[in-house]
């Protein structure tokens, strides 16, 4: 078990003791994909039961770590997007009505294309049969032309592997839906944006008939994290130079699913100089987006350092964080670092988590003041590792209303087995 040891003064940083005791809860399912918290607190993880067959899964869980009776009687959900089909989620969302929205992929069991699947469950965990067909939701779209990457994560990002390490990500915004995927078109990525209404239509008029692709002249192209401000719909990820390898890009869009063009330089914004990867993109108490990833590329953690960007809503570099310069998490002991997660506290705070590898691959927790300095009240240095097991693969965060973090994900355990796992920290 992973705990405090011990008896001093509790500090932002260390296990709450609110949850689960203060220790580690392990989890249904191999993977753990996402996380996310309603206004009661209560704790909703996404994944999927195994790594490469079964359904999707959503485990609900009070403030307290105990399962929450109230959705589907304390037990996990285990679905599938389409009927024998695998199926995993890789996001998750709480609307304004208390509804749950899982997006993710899916993909025949008789080995048929990959394919963006929706569901809608209500608050007691029984389907939404308003969404989609009977509660689900597998869009109709020409997956021929542009496909959508193998479940498969390769610890590499070079050409050879375009077509595996899917990216996704989903918001929701007065109701409308926008999916960012990392698509697949002659050999080379693309963006793939897809915009449904509440019920989970198509919105015609974005993009050809509700779905835009998204490509730079030069370079491929994955842009998947998504954020709607306004009239506009920021994308965040990294373009791929045959020279540099990734580089951290964002780019803006319209209503219509076009490139914005007064954005950056044709609507995309990038520096040939700044390697790199957005895994996460998210709203700054401020109203300036930031973005958290790494030197390199997610599937190269080994050979990264963790890296927080500011960005203004023009395009422009944000001034007041870190004079405008990315904030790159310090090597320590030859360990890589890679953010696959980042929230804002509500006294604008930067909560992120990550991967911290050498031998092993444990989790990184870090805050940041809203300079983008590090918060020395947080673990002293504004970061610390935990160890979990052998080997961490993915991590997700989200906050509670006293600023508590909750971080989910799954390893590879010490004794080989795959587990999925959620703690909380104090904020």
């Amino acid at each position: 078990m992973i705990s405090n040891n011990t008896t001093e003064r509790q500090q932002p940083g260390d296990f709450d003791p609110a949850f689960n005791d203060g220790q580690l809860l392990t989890i249904p399912g191999e993977i753990a994909a996402a996380v996310v918290t309603d206004s009661a607190g209560k704790i909703y993880i996404a994944g999927a039961v195994a790594t490469n067959m079964g359904g999707y899964i959503i485990t609900a869980l009070n403030p307290d770590g105990t399962r929450n009776r109230n959705f589907n009687n304390g037990e996990s959900v285990i679905g599938d997007f389409m009927p024998d089909a695998y199926s995993m989620g890789m996001d998750i969302k709480i609307l304004p009505d208390g509804k749950i929205l899982l997006v993710g992929l899916t993909q025949s069991n008789s080995r048929g294309p990959i394919m963006l699947g929706l569901a809608r469950y209500h608050p007691d965990g029984t389907l939404d049969q308003s969404f989609g067909v009977s509660g689900h939701l597998v869009p109709t779209y020409d997956y021929t032309n542009i496909q959508l990457p193998t479940f498969i994560t390769e610890e590499d990002p070079t050409p050879d592997y375009v077509a595996s390490n899917p990216r996704l990500s989903c918001i929701v915004d007065n109701g409308n839906i926008y999916v960012g995927l990392k698509g697949v078109h002659n050999r080379k990525n693309v963006t793939l944006i897809m915009h449904f209404d509440e019920g989970g239509y198509f919105i015609k008029e974005f993009g050809n008939n509700g779905a835009a692709v998204i490509e730079h002249p030069q370079y491929d192209t994955v842009l998947a994290q998504t954020l709607r401000i306004d009239q506009h719909l920021y994308l965040a990820g990294y373009l791929v130079s045959d020279q540099v390898g990734a580089l951290r890009a964002w780019a803006r869009v319209n209503t219509r699913g076009e490139l914005d063009v007064d954005f950056g330089v044709d609507g995309f914004v990038f520096n040939n100089q700044s390697p790199g990867d957005i895994d996460k993109l998210v709203l700054q108490k401020n109203s300036k987006l930031l973005g958290c990833g790494g030197t390199g590329a997610r599937e190269v953690v080994h050979f990264s350092n963790g890296v927080l960007a500011s960005l203004n809503q023009d395009g422009t570099q944000d001034m007041d964080f870190n004079g405008g310069r990315p904030v790159i998490q310090p090597t320590v002991d030859n360990q890589g670092s890679f953010w696959t997660g980042c929230a804002i506290q509500s006294d604008a705070h930067i909560v992120t988590c990550g991967i911290l590898t050498y031998a092993e691959r444990n989790i990184i927790i870090g805050r940041h003041m809203p300079t983008g300095k590090p918060d020395t009240s947080f673990n002293d240095v504004g970061w610390k590792s935990i160890r979990l097991g052998k080997k961490v693969d993915r991590a997700a965060i989200a906050l509670q209303s006293n600023n508590a973090i909750v971080v989910a994900g799954h390893l590879r355990a010490d004794d080989a087995s795959n587990k999925s796992f959620v703690f909380q920290l104090l904020g």
